[in-house]
Order: structure tokens, then C-alpha cells, then sequence
């Protein structure tokens, strides 16, 4: 597999069936890893492999459950909170399925902080004046 994005093989795919095909790929992946990591933390025996060592590190962190905070403290909750807007790009087969369900059109996935001006958020994701933000 190469390290480096750039060196991988070039396909006859087009983009938007390769972007699924990774997807997948990925998909196969992080299962695989789950396993190997639910298998580091129940065995230390499998920790030391001819080329790698693994730590396990337990790290301890604190968050505010927003939840809550709105469930008892809904100014401030109102206060604090910042929204964002998001955007995915998401992957449908057309498969099977073009007649009943049309493909989604794609979204570029970059979060825009609510306070920017248009002109802001334009340039943020990269997009001409011409194409608004969609309004709520």
C-alpha cells in the first residue's frame, strides 16, 4: 500500500465511484483494526510483534453533556453554544435503485461558522457570490 496518496494507482473509475469504492475499502478496514485492538487490550502477549511494540495509554478526559446542560441551564446552554454548518459528502449506489431514489447531489465537507458573512462563507468553501448559502 503506498504511504503517500499521490503514488497510489491510478484507476478507470470515475471519482465519484472510487470515492465509494474507498469508502469500502475503509470500511473493511476499521473493522479489521477493532479487532486487532480488542485483541491488544484482552491479550498483552499479543502486544510484541517482530517490527512493532504496542502501548496501551488509558487517558482520562472531561466534556459537558450539552444535554443536560440544556435540560437544566437552557440560557446558557442558548448562550454558549456555537453553531457550525456542516457539510458530507455522501455515497449512494445507483444501483438497483435510480428509479425509485434520484442520487443525491454532492456537498463539500467543510464547517462554516455561523457568524460569517456571505461573501465569508463563499470564499470559506470555495465557491463563487453567485452560489448562496442555502437559507433556514
Amino acid at each position: 500500500m503506498p504511504a503517500d496518496p499521490d503514488d497510489a494507482p491510478e484507476t478507470n473509475l470515475a471519482p465519484a465511484d472510487e470515492l465509494f469504492e474507498v469508502r469500502q475499502q475503509l470500511a473493511v478496514l476499521r473493522k479489521r483494526e477493532d479487532r486487532l485492538r480488542r485483541q491488544m487490550l484482552e491479550d498483552p502477549d499479543a502486544r510484541l510483534g517482530t517490527y512493532t511494540l504496542i502501548t496501551i495509554v488509558e487517558v482520562a478526559s472531561q466534556h459537558v453533556d450539552l444535554g443536560l446542560l440544556r435540560e437544566h441551564y437552557p440560557e446558557i446552554a442558548a448562550e454558549v453554544t456555537v453553531e457550525t454548518i456542516a457539510h458530507r459528502v455522501q455515497c449512494a449506489s445507483l444501483e438497483n435503485s435510480r428509479a425509485t431514489y434520484p442520487a443525491k447531489k454532492p456537498r463539500l465537507t467543510r464547517q462554516v461558522p455561523k457568524e460569517y458573512t456571505t461573501a465569508e462563507r463563499a470564499f470559506y468553501v470555495g465557491r463563487s457570490l453567485a452560489a448562496r448559502p442555502r437559507k433556514r
